[in-house]
């Protein structure tokens, strides 16, 4: 794998948990663990940030509108869990 070698530093019990996830053989090495776990991080982080630009887009259009399309609160909140 090329990249840019980090060298990190972790408390002793994440660097047994990772250790115990290789012997397991969850992965072929603990530096396999360390490129999931970011992998996984900036997979949540990109989808939580696209999630946002759609809140803020939804905002923009009621803005724009006008008047909104809900009347109530409690319309608000049915609509922001269907989004959630």
């Amino acid at each position: 794998m090329s990249g840019r070698t980090l060298q990190l530093s972790l408390p002793d019990d994440l660097a047994a948990e990772i250790a115990g996830a290789v012997a397991r053989g969850e992965y072929g090495s603990e530096n396999d663990m360390v490129v999931g776990a970011v992998a996984e991080w900036l997979a949540r982080r990109r989808a939580e940030e696209t999630k946002i630009e759609e809140w803020r887009g939804l905002w923009r259009e009621e803005i724009d509108a006008g008047s909104g399309r809900f009347e109530l609160i409690e319309d608000i909140r049915v609509e922001s869990r269907r989004w959630s």
